[in-house]
């Protein structure tokens, strides 16, 4: 049961949507860094817009770290904690 609880959870938060404030904080960068990105369509990171909002969804920045992660491969859930599936 704790399982599925902890699964719906992940699940939860990889649907998340961050505005680009929350992503760069996430990314560890700068929120124009981020915008120039965007612009510029450097790194390929993947964005929602809403009207004039842009949005980054939490899957997506994982995906982004792991692909940029240099050295041995290691799981996202390590990065942040969580133990290897």
């Amino acid at each position: 049961m704790a399982d599925s609880k902890n699964g719906d959870e992940e699940k939860r938060r990889a649907q998340e949507l961050y505005n680009e404030a929350a992503a760069a904080l996430y990314l560890g960068i700068a929120a124009r860094t981020l915008a120039l990105w965007r612009s510029n369509g450097a790194y390929g990171l993947p964005f929602v817009r809403i009207g004039r909002s842009v949005r980054y969804s939490r899957a997506e920045l994982d995906a982004f770290i792991a692909k940029h992660t240099v050295g041995a491969p290691m799981s996202i859930g390590v990065l942040f904690g969580r133990p290897r599936a």
